[in-house]
């Protein structure tokens, strides 16, 4: 198992954030699995953690002043949660949001929404890295059968689309790379196999080559296949390494449910290469492949939490659990509503 020293997520605190009044999560170094209801703001908290890092990201990397941050976390956090208002992600009825991200080396970073401004984040904490994981977010839906053009027509036109769509088309548009250590030559390689075949980008367009020879333009293949060619075209052109942090949201998104098991095994591996990954599931099938790697096959003791999100019945808040297994979970909907179906079916079959 590959390991590093730069800073990962350690823990994020939101105050009068979306729907968080206050919400205190501390998450695994490896795989973070956030389930719960729909409207509860499992994708927000991705996004918020993504937009931070990523804004942290281009700073550093592209050497802008410092003192422009205040200004692109703003624009980021407008363009990921595709609000035209920064004011709309402050907690109806308040007058402040704060978010506060704490890294692996202790550091942290705290970002204040406020009504009195709507292009700029107060921040504080701010220290600079040298070396800091790169943030890749994965959305519902793929994008790797329109990256075509797609990147000049979003800075063009107001498409209605996140930002993460277009962050994911600039990446998958950068040039292949040769060398890999050796966990992203088995990803690859397990990749391939799924795929039984290659991606290969001509002309700003993807197309899959099969073991057989047969060219298939992206769109033509199934969506569950084309977020697999995404995966592959990120390791291959050096986006996703050990240094990444991943955001991946509903991954089991139109896959079929035989492919679980093969997305448990992926999700491991980046892990085992070095990967930080956050998701997004409301797949039971996906929650119990995870859950039982835990408690039968964790060999390598990877550090793994299951998180779910749910609304206080007295107090609206929302609240969070988090475990080391599924089954620990007290506040478990997509096991409740399996079992509910599994007694359902039971009485049907016995009257």
């Amino acid at each position: 198992m590959e390991t590093n020293n730069l800073p990962f997520i350690h823990r994020a605190k939101f105050e009068q954030f979306s729907q968080f009044d206050n919400l205190d999560i501390e998450f695994a170094r490896h795989i973070n699995i956030i389930s719960g209801e729909t409207s509860v703001g499992k994708t927000h908290v991705m996004k918020a953690l993504y937009s931070i890092g990523k804004t942290l990201n281009e700073l550093e990397a592209e050497k802008k002043a410092v003192e422009l941050l205040p200004t692109l976390l703003a624009d980021k956090f407008n363009g990921v949660f595709h609000s035209n208002q920064l004011l709309q992600l402050i907690m109806h009825g308040k007058t402040f949001a704060n978010c506060e991200l704490q890294w692996t080396n202790n550091k942290s970073l705290s970002c204040q929404f406020s009504i009195e401004s709507n292009d700029s984040i107060t921040i504080e904490g701010y220290e600079y890295e040298s070396e800091r994981p790169n943030f890749i977010y994965l959305p519902v839906k793929e994008i790797i059968s329109a990256t075509t053009s797609f990147s000049s027509l979003y800075k063009q036109f107001s498409l209605p689309f996140e930002e993460t769509y277009f962050d994911l088309s600039k990446l998958l548009s950068k040039d292949t790379k040769d060398r890999f250590i050796e966990y992203g030559k088995k990803l690859l390689k397990m990749l391939e196999d799924m795929l039984q075949g290659k991606t290969i980008c001509e002309d700003e367009t993807f197309y899959l080559l099969t073991n057989t020879g047969e060219k298939i333009e992206m769109g033509l293949v199934a969506e569950g296949y084309r977020k697999i060619a995404t995966l592959m075209r990120l390791i291959e052109n050096g986006s996703i390494t050990a240094n990444s942090i991943i955001f991946w949201d509903e991954p089991e998104a139109n896959m079929n449910p035989k492919m679980v098991p093969f997305m448990k095994d992926l999700l491991i591996s980046l892990a085992k290469m070095g990967a930080q990954i956050f998701m997004t599931t409301h797949s039971y099938f996906v929650l119990q492949e995870l859950s039982l790697f835990c408690e039968y096959e964790n060999k390598d003791e990877l550090d793994i939490r299951f998180i779910t999100l749910y609304r206080n019945e007295e107090t609206g808040m929302i609240c969070h659990e988090a475990k080391k297994t599924a089954t620990e979970l007290d506040h478990n909907p997509i096991q409740e509503e399996f079992e509910e179906l599994y007694n359902k079916e039971n009485d049907l079959f016995y009257e």
